[in-house]
């Protein structure tokens, strides 16, 4: 009973960042599994031909059903969530892009059945970005809340570009392969490559979370108690 309830608060607890080195090895498995996925598919590997008739590399969606969770896991960890928020997020990124595929190999109604239902995992996972982890780096310092701002943008932007061209290539044909292939390419190097670059050289913004003053000074409130500034009496900031 209390390993369950050790288990349980371990669980609810914060994630707390010791190292600039997590987000290193995060973002260097994100790289190097998208690599892999991109020389199999090179080499002629890890595709399948639809009911549609159209080549399919499910390669990709093994990979994506890999680095979309930890690239959910490093957005959570710049939030320094609670560890079963950012799993219960991992999750969900994973069915989404399970719904993604099973859309592509499917056909008629049950494809755009799949697409709808990975579209609204989509939706949940982008208000999780922009307003449930953003509510908690709100509360941080400014250079943490600007890492995160570009960084979360810069995924919903990108992620939201691939419903479409879904719909253009394996949803109603109008794109070919090769041009799929090509954008998709692109997307990923924007999600990926570019979230990694921006995020490893903002010094400033990992350096106050890891030496812990990314938090706002906490400030009396009008009971007495001790609050953060910016929910209790107002106070002028100041930053080490």
């Amino acid at each position: 009973m209390r390993r369950e309830r050790f288990g349980m608060q371990k669980l609810s607890s914060p994630f707390r960042l010791t190292d600039v080195r997590q987000f290193h090895f995060a973002l260097c498995f994100v790289t190097a599994i998208a690599t892999f996925s991109y020389y199999a598919m090179l080499s002629g590997q890890g595709w399948l031909i639809t009911p549609a008739c159209r080549q399919m590399f499910y390669v990709r969606y093994i990979e994506w059903m890999a680095t979309t969770p930890l690239l959910m896991l490093v957005l959570g960890m710049l939030a320094e969530a609670d560890i079963a928020y950012i799993l219960a997020v991992m999750g969900g990124s994973s069915m989404m892009i399970f719904g993604g595929l099973m859309a592509t190999i499917s056909s008629g109604h049950i494809k755009w059945l799949w697409f709808t239902i990975s579209l609204g995992l989509f939706l949940a996972l982008v208000f999780v970005m922009l307003r449930g982890f953003k509510a908690m780096v709100e509360q941080k310092h400014p250079a943490v809340l600007e890492l995160y701002t570009k960084v979360s943008t810069l995924t919903a932007i990108s992620w939201a570009l691939y419903p479409a061209v879904f719909i253009f290539s394996e949803g109603t044909g109008d794109w070919s392969p090769n041009f799929e292939i090509m954008l998709l390419s692109v997307l990923d190097i924007l999600s990926k490559v570019a979230f990694g670059y921006i995020l490893l050289l903002n010094h400033e913004g990992l350096d106050r979370l890891v030496s812990g003053k990314g938090q706002v000074p906490l400030a009396p409130t009008a009971d007495g108690h001790a609050g953060p500034g910016t929910l209790g009496v107002p106070m002028e900031r100041s930053y080490a």
